[in-house]
């Protein structure tokens, strides 16, 4: 069958009904039926493992195996259509969801550099991807030369897991890239010596997964000092949060930014109970700081500010140890919140409709006391016609100051106010 006998909208209405397994059947019927229906097969692109729960992929947990075998399959072979035989495939693709799995069977091994540079020429081929969602993954790579600006129609972003801060700049940063929809910045973590791009040749934590939180060794623990001017990229940072990401050139894209996420595991927490792998920095008031900087800035309509814990990352290497410690009295997680956060919050501002803010049930509920019980944020809600919801994370109480790590699955119903 000729596919132009048909008008294009007949042929949009049976693409929308087919599988992708069906479309792929479909295209190796002619060229024709490729042209038609091509596009459709490849608008939607995923290729992560970052939102499946992390007891599908317990069985996984080790430094060698940050993602299934199927999945870096299925990541290669897409990448060699794209890079060798079929580059129009990229220009096809409207959603991409892509997990950063680098093989590598030695810590100095330099093959994910290498490897690195083919996902990035990837990336770099996607001029007409509208929504973005990356995730670093578990392995800390610096990139083997300096990377161009990517994705520049993308108007939806998410960025998550570990990844150099020349990647997450060359996503979010650059001139002539389309205005922000939304902007959601989960867990973003980098590893730090980015001494001019170069491999450091000790590195500080010796097992890599999601947040670098894994198994480490006190020998491999070496003291940085930050080397990093305003406005420029990083020489040297110490491990931990990404920051300067949310800078005055991302905020100038967000003029018309109707979601804004942030969420940051606690590693104050961390810190407080020893949890924390020798040399990582928790910058809590600049990083907190920064966010309240960039809130101000953009006003989003939609605003989530979201606090994990541990026991949330895929393929944690903490998670069985965090499970078995028992806390005692209240956690200092929140001060940051409540000096850089919470007056902004209070004030508000006449775009916002909805304030997400999902955090721990911990602690004599203390950030509950701090937001639902004041008056001020109540009064925010019910005057400025702001929607006011709280998801708490759920944990056992037993017994009065004493917290059990014991995860639920399951969350409390949300609070409206």
């Amino acid at each position: 069958m000729d596919p132009s006998m048909l008008p294009i909208e007949c042929w949009n209405l049976i693409a929308d009904k087919l599988s992708s397994h069906d479309l792929s059947l479909v295209i190796r019927a002619s060229k024709l039926f490729s042209t038609v229906f091509g596009p459709y097969l490849y608008r939607c692109i995923d290729l992560s493992v970052h939102e499946i729960p992390s007891s599908a992929t317990e069985q996984d947990e080790g430094p060698l195996s940050p993602c299934p075998p199927n999945l870096l399959d299925r990541q290669h072979a897409f990448t060699r259509s794209v890079l060798h035989y079929k580059p129009e495939y990229a220009l096809w693709v409207r959603s991409f969801t892509w997990t950063m799995c680098l093989q590598r069977t030695h810590a100095l091994d330099p093959a994910p550099e290498q490897e690195l540079d083919s996902v990035i020429q990837l990336f770099s081929k996607m001029d007409r991807v509208l929504s973005v969602d990356i995730d670093g993954g578990d392995f800390h790579c610096y990139p083997p030369k300096p990377i161009p600006p990517l994705f520049p129609a993308a108007c939806h972003i998410r960025l998550s897991g570990q990844m150099h801060y020349g990647l997450a700049s060359a996503i979010l940063h650059g001139p002539e890239k389309m205005s922000l929809k939304s902007l959601t910045i989960c867990n973003l973590h980098e590893l730090g010596h980015t001494r001019s791009g170069q491999n450091y040749q000790k590195p500080p934590i010796r097992s890599f997964y999601q947040w670098g939180l894994a198994a480490w060794d006190e020998s491999d623990a070496e003291p940085i000092e930050e080397d990093w001017a305003a406005e420029s990229l990083p020489k040297q940072v110490p491990p931990g949060p990404m920051r300067r990401v949310l800078n005055k050139q991302l905020a100038s894209r967000c003029s018309s930014l109707e979601s804004l996420t942030l969420c940051q595991v606690s590693m104050e927490m961390l810190q407080t109970y020893g949890l924390l792998p020798p040399g990582w920095y928790y910058p809590g008031p600049e990083l907190h700081e920064e966010w309240a900087t960039f809130i101000q800035a953009v006003r989003p309509c939609h605003l989530r500010i979201q606090y994990d814990d541990v026991s949330t990352a895929i393929r944690s290497g903490l998670k069985a140890m965090w499970r078995k410690n028992t806390c005692r009295g209240s956690l200092p997680y929140h001060r940051e919140f409540t000096r850089k956060l919470l007056p902004l919050l209070k004030e508000g501002w006449p775009e916002l409709r909805r304030l997400e803010l999902t955090y721990w049930l911990i602690a004599e509920m203390e950030m509950l006391n701090l937001v639902v019980r004041d008056e001020t944020v109540a009064l925010l809600a019910r005057d400025k016609e702001v929607e006011l919801s709280l998801a708490p994370w759920t944990y056992y109480h037993r017994g009065f100051g004493t917290f059990d790590w014991e995860e639920r699955n399951e969350y409390l119903p949300q609070q409206t106010i």
